[in-house]
């Protein structure tokens, strides 16, 4: 399910420099598993204690770190402790988010962050330096707009929520809320000293949603981009056999201890046995329509690199057969295209209840008792949910999309559904789950070239909000600069000798 209310760091869309880039394009190789859960939990919340040398505090007092400027930004005064409360937020949101993914990106978490270079020039601390700066940045733009616009936003409920997670986060930890906090936030930060960066943003936030809400995204538009971008959104059927090669044991030897040893198969060998599973897979192509798998709604990130070309072929038709060979797995596809189409499934709107322990006889019980209505339930989520998304709003939850949702909820959600519908169920991710139905919206694939060019605007207006900005290094303690300088001019040196070359 898409987050109900995105922080700035994740929503704000600023410009990719190539010390960005890099790490996108890492991301974008390694093999994302797809989550399978209702909801996205805020990931400033679910932070855990992370008792690991990656934060190196300078050796400064409590009240210099308190009251001296550590940095500007746009002219406002950023202490030690408000810099460390952004750096160490970057830092748990990057791993809350990548943690699968960390050892393949270079991170190391029981290792200062100085000390691991994520460039040739750069440092994983450079790149959290440059993250801390750049959410301040935008946030304090955010709200000197936001202010200077009149929007107003109570931000109240939001921190008071926030801290009550820290609570019980430390609790869970077993250490006390001020160790937790400084453990997390930096060695001075407090809950007073950090309630002023909750307080802005959350505010940020409320007024970044604001204006993205207030952005024009037209049907011609979102059918532009459709057009221009089918194989994305498109879905196939298709029928399927697999022909596996018989690839015979290597030859097995014993040494002097009797140790046995079976040697790979050679060449030889590999390529007779892939020889034999083609001639079966072309003998198949005669009985793949009335024998293979079926498969459908296949979109073409779910499709097999070695046959997604040919299935999203846009000369593809109906009753179209081929053998695809896979010399990696030592197999042959055989393969007959059905069909392909634009999914029409739509997202809907419901209220979500999420609680950790088995509420749901209860949640039943008295959701009967008091009319089985949309206000009743709201009040259901106020005393029972526990998640600081699904007990804000009444628990109302807009553009759900299938590939947010287990499948038990899934189904039961964009089934027939009629509003009031309500259903209880346990999550893929081990949570506890009531649902209200409201109502059906738009289809998917609308709903995400919508979100995709609205954060494009929402780029473009970030990029505006903040380029005028200036940062003053006071303490000179920031060194992300310098080094992502070098960084960016030894690529550019590679990339004209590359061309030079051609």
């Amino acid at each position: 399910m898409s987050d109900k209310k995105n922080t700035v760091t994740e929503t704000s869309g600023k410009v990719m420099t190539s010390y960005d880039k890099k790490v996108q394009r890492r991301k974008e190789e390694a093999a994302r598993a797809k989550k399978e859960a209702l909801t996205s939990k805020i990931t400033t919340a679910v932070v855990v204690l992370l008792v690991v040398a990656v934060i190196a505090y300078f050796p400064i007092s409590k009240h210099v770190a308190t009251t001296s400027t550590y940095a500007t930004v746009d002219g406002q005064e950023i202490t030690q402790v408000e810099f460390d409360y952004y750096y160490n937020f970057g830092f748990i949101n990057f791993v809350n988010q990548n943690s699968y993914l960390l050892s393949y990106l270079g991170l190391d978490t029981t290792v200062a962050l100085d000390q691991q270079m994520y460039g040739e020039y750069t440092t994983w601390d450079d790149y959290f330096q440059q993250a801390a700066i750049t959410n301040i940045m935008q946030t304090k733009a955010l709200v000197a707009e936001g202010k200077a616009k009149g929007f107003e936003h109570d931000t109240t409920a939001e921190v008071e929520a926030h801290i009550q997670m820290l609570e019980e986060s430390a609790t869970s930890a077993g250490v006390t809320l001020k160790n937790y906090i400084s453990t997390t936030f930096g060695k001075y930060a407090t809950v007073k000293t950090i309630t002023p960066y909750l307080e802005e943003s959350y505010y940020a936030s409320a007024y970044y949603e604001h204006v993205s809400a207030s952005q024009e995204v037209t049907e011609d538009e979102i059918t532009e981009y459709y057009n221009e971008n089918k194989d994305s959104y498109d879905s196939v059927d298709f029928k399927l056999i697999t022909v596996e090669a018989e690839i015979p044991q290597g030859e097995s030897t014993v040494d002097e201890e009797g140790n046995a040893t079976v040697a790979d198969p050679t060449e030889e060998q590999i390529a007779e046995a892939m020889a034999a599973a083609k001639e079966e897979a072309d003998k198949q192509l005669l009985f793949v329509e009335a024998d293979g798998e079926v498969q459908e709604n296949v979109k073409l990130s779910g499709a097999s690199y070695y046959y997604s070309d040919w299935l999203f072929d846009a000369e593809r038709k109906a009753g179209d057969t081929t053998v695809i060979e896979d010399n990696t797995n030592h197999c042959y596809y055989v393969l007959s295209f059905t069909d392909r189409y634009l999914d029409e499934t739509k997202a809907v709107t419901a209220r979500v209840i999420m609680t950790t322990a088995d509420q749901s006889a209860a949640i039943e019980e008295e959701f009967k008792a008091n009319g089985a209505t949309e206000d009743a339930f709201i009040a259901l989520v106020e005393k029972y949910s526990e998640d600081t998304y699904t007990n804000q709003d009444g628990g109302l939850y807009e553009n759900i999309t299938a590939s947010a949702l287990s499948e038990e909820i899934g189904d039961w959600l964009l089934g027939e559904r009629a509003y009031g519908d309500m259903f209880t169920a346990k999550g893929s991710d081990g949570y506890y789950y009531a649902l209200y139905f409201v109502e059906q919206g738009n289809e998917e694939w609308k709903v995400d070239i919508d979100y995709i060019l609205r954060s494009a605007d929402m780029s473009d207006y970030m990029a505006a909000l903040t380029e005028a900005i200036e940062v003053v290094d006071v303490k000179g303690k920031l060194t992300y600069e310098e080094n992502l300088a070098k960084e960016e001019a030894a690529q550019a040196s590679a990339e004209a000798e590359s061309t030079e070359a051609e």
